[in-house]
């Protein structure tokens, strides 16, 4: 039994270590351990404690051991590298000064902090947390409950468009269905710093919205996701003069 628990030490040491340089977050890292401690328990239980014990150690000094990002940028960079395919430093140099911008000029590092989110995934939607038979929160009724989905979910789409029509934004949120991610979060070349606030805002208003959808255990539908949105725009707006300044020249410019 003990030469059985030895084989299964080496496969999941040696899994683990592969998942990480693979790109594997250390919370999953972290639950595969915590799996495979299950595991154990359950086909070797004739091993002794003190042995399984051992087996944790080396299952955290193999952890600690593991080469991980040195930065958090590099960490992030390699979340969106696995997300959106190629994203160069000076993209990420990029995105970091116009954040740096757009908060400076809002006064309002929660919207900054929002593409953040975004951008690594971190918005507590069923898949990240392993619940992933759960439908769209924005009511779409055809995808799930993942950051991946909502960039293409038709529902936030269609909210998005009617949000940015409202405000007179003059550039396309949206081509065929998707999100303009790259842009919002500013990935691509900037166009102005009106335009950067704006997408912070729609980003910020979508994790607001999915969260009280979240919180509540219900789904939006078309009418509540839209006034959400607005709402969360609205609150902005009134707790940075200088946002509702920003988004509020498209709509005396034009388009």
């Amino acid at each position: 039994m003990t030469r059985r628990a030895n084989r299964t030490d080496d496969a999941v040491l040696a899994s683990t270590s592969d998942a990480y340089r693979a790109g594997a977050t250390r919370h999953t890292v972290l639950a595969s351990l915590q799996d495979a401690l299950d595991t154990v328990h359950r086909l070797v239980p004739a091993v002794p404690d003190v042995e399984l014990k051992s087996f944790q150690n080396k299952l955290m000094k193999e952890v600690t051991a593991l080469q991980r990002p040195a930065t958090t940028r590099a960490h992030l960079g390699t979340r969106l590298r696995n997300w959106l395919g190629p994203v160069t430093d000076q993209q990420l140099e990029g995105m970091a000064t116009r954040l740096r911008k757009t908060g400076r000029h809002t006064r309002l590092p929660s919207i900054c902090v929002s593409v953040l989110r975004f951008a690594a995934r971190g918005v507590c939607t069923g898949w990240r947390f392993q619940q992933r038979g759960l439908s769209c929160r924005f009511g779409c009724g055809c995808g799930l409950d993942s950051v991946n989905h909502f960039v293409e979910c038709p529902a936030l789409v269609q909210a998005v468009r009617s949000l940015a029509g409202a405000l007179r934004f003059p550039y396309l949120v949206a081509t065929e269905g998707r999100l303009h991610i790259e842009e919002m979060l500013m990935l691509r070349p900037q166009v102005s710093l009106e335009a950067d606030v704006f997408y912070a805002v729609i980003l910020d208003a979508a994790i607001h919205a999915h969260s009280r959808a979240r919180c509540g255990d219900w789904c939006h539908d078309a009418s509540s996701l839209a006034a959400t949105l607005m709402a969360r725009y609205k609150n902005c707006r009134v707790l940075s003069p200088k946002l509702a300044e920003s988004v509020g020249c498209f709509a005396t410019c034009g388009r």
